[in-house]
């Protein structure tokens, strides 16, 4: 059986799925990527490009904003389409290509930014890479615990409702 055709990639992702609000949140999001990738683009032509961390950062921000883009047209086109488009959106098949766009995204922003940072202050790009990194770690584990505590609620009421 091809990769292609594997009927694992047509499961559902997790038990709930992505809502609307969700998908219009990743849509708005991938705007306000592109919009500081552009400004950075903006910034550096402004300058004059002469130095390593400054080429680092306009090459970055270019990769990065039609990645931005692009995730928010793939968004776009499931918000326009509202309820019906998310059985099929909540499949790993539908969700990879968004997923991936977003995080290169990200990295190409971030490394636009360390870039940046860099050519003012190398002192201070790796503060903003270190704090960067434990906020990252903060935000997760906050995110995993609330989603524990969230499932343990939504578990404690389907065992209240069998009960009845």
């Amino acid at each position: 059986m091809s990769e292609a055709n594997h009927p694992l990639l047509d499961q559902p992702m997790k038990k709930n799925g992505l809502t609307i609000n969700q998908i219009d949140s990743m849509k708005s999001e991938s705007i306000g990527g592109a919009s500081v990738s552009m400004a950075i683009i903006l910034l550096i032509t402004q300058l004059k490009p002469d130095s390593l961390a400054l080429q680092v950062s306009l090459l970055a921000a270019a990769i990065g904003l039609p990645l931005w883009i692009c995730t928010w047209q793939i968004m776009s086109i499931y918000c326009s389409n509202g309820e019906i488009s998310l059985k099929y959106l909540n499949t790993i098949r539908a969700m990879w290509l968004p997923a991936t766009l977003w995080l290169f995204g990200i990295l190409a922003l971030f490394i636009s930014l360390v870039a940046l940072i860099w050519y003012m202050s190398k002192l201070a790009s790796i503060l903003f890479v270190l704090s960067s990194v434990c906020m990252a770690v903060v935000s997760v584990r906050h995110t995993l615990y609330i989603n524990s505590k969230l499932q343990e609620a939504d578990h404690k009421i389907d065992v209240r409702e069998a009960k009845k």
